[in-house]
């Protein structure tokens, strides 16, 4: 059986006023701090309409954090082109097209950064399993097409690509939690953070690489 989505029970005239001010609100105060009542208040509606449609402030949170999840992840693949079957060119490749979306998506970004970095206790089983698949998701679509053979000869490539995974991941951490409580500085230094990846991963691909194909 097919599970109905509350926000495709809300009438057009008002599903975005209602998304609009849950994700200002969100954004702006966290779960725990997010008020249903300035909710109802922005979108124009009623506190009974806003919890028969979500049942409860988890519910409705949830289903905010779907909605980025989803908006977000196909505004990525879908304009993504696989332009290079070099790992570290693709590395390079998706870290921007991800920055740019989150530039775009200021509100989205510190909603999605924020339950991903300190969820709350009631929150975390089903963030930590929203965060599991979309990782899957995305490792899976990253090793497309990778060309293994611009490994060194004498490097195991599946260890590898292992490696350079491990890294990404603790490189996303540590900014992460450099970040955590201040999204908004976060975002505002996306461009430095670049700039650092781009050692890290030149870094990596010195000593993964053959001489002649590391610049």
């Amino acid at each position: 059986m097919t599970e109905i989505k509350p926000w495709s029970l809300i009438p057009d005239t008002k599903r975005k006023k209602i998304l609009q001010a849950c994700i200002e609100e969100f954004a702006n105060h966290g779960y725990l701090r997010a008020s249903t009542n300035e909710i109802i208040k922005k979108a124009e509606i009623s506190k009974g309409l806003l919890f028969h449609y979500f049942g409860n402030k988890k519910n409705l949170y949830i289903s905010i954090l779907d909605l980025i999840i989803e908006k977000m992840q196909k505004e990525f693949l879908n304009t993504l082109e696989y332009s290079s079957s070099d790992i570290f060119q693709r590395l390079l490749d998706w870290t921007k097209r991800k920055f740019q979306i989150f530039y775009n998506n200021p509100l989205e970004y510190q909603i999605l950064v924020t339950a991903f970095i300190d969820p709350p206790e009631e929150l975390k089983e089903e963030i930590a399993s929203r965060y599991h698949q979309l990782s899957e998701i995305g490792y899976a679509n990253f090793l497309k097409n990778i060309d293994y053979s611009l490994f060194r000869s004498d490097i195991d490539p599946k260890k590898a690509v292992d490696l350079i995974i491990v890294s990404l991941e603790g490189l996303s951490n540590k900014y992460m939690q450099l970040y955590k409580g201040q999204e908004d500085k976060g975002l505002k230094e996306l461009g430095n953070t670049m700039k650092d990846l781009e050692e890290y991963f030149y870094m990596l691909k010195v000593g993964l690489y053959p001489q002649h194909q590391k610049k």
